[in-house]
């Protein structure tokens, strides 16, 4: 699966996954969504990759590989914009993991 199938593929998980309301939120009285520690995975070539994360002052706090990775969260769409870097970084690992074997 090329880069951009795998990014409109997220794009339609995250459609999907924004209809459904998710029972996580249930019973978080004092508390947003927007600060509750999420998860958002992807597949590729059958290996899963997760990446946790959370917004706190309109800025993204996402576990990359075991990197702290923090940067503004350009609108509500979060869960897109770390599954974008997930998606990214799995795929030049994958492209470096090639070029290893040349």
């Amino acid at each position: 699966m090329d880069f951009y199938s795998q990014i409109q593929q997220a794009l339609q998980s995250l459609k999907l996954a924004l209809a459904v309301p998710s029972p996580i939120y249930e019973g978080a009285s004092d508390m947003t969504r927007s600060q509750l520690v999420q998860e958002v995975e992807i597949t590729d070539q059958g290996r899963t990759f997760k990446s946790a994360f959370y917004v706190e002052h309109g800025m993204i706090h996402a576990n990359l590989a075991g990197k702290m990775v923090t940067l503004p969260c350009p609108n509500d769409d979060a869960a897109g914009v770390v599954r974008a870097l997930l998606t990214e970084q799995v795929l030049s690992q994958s492209i470096s993991r090639k070029d290893d074997a040349f």
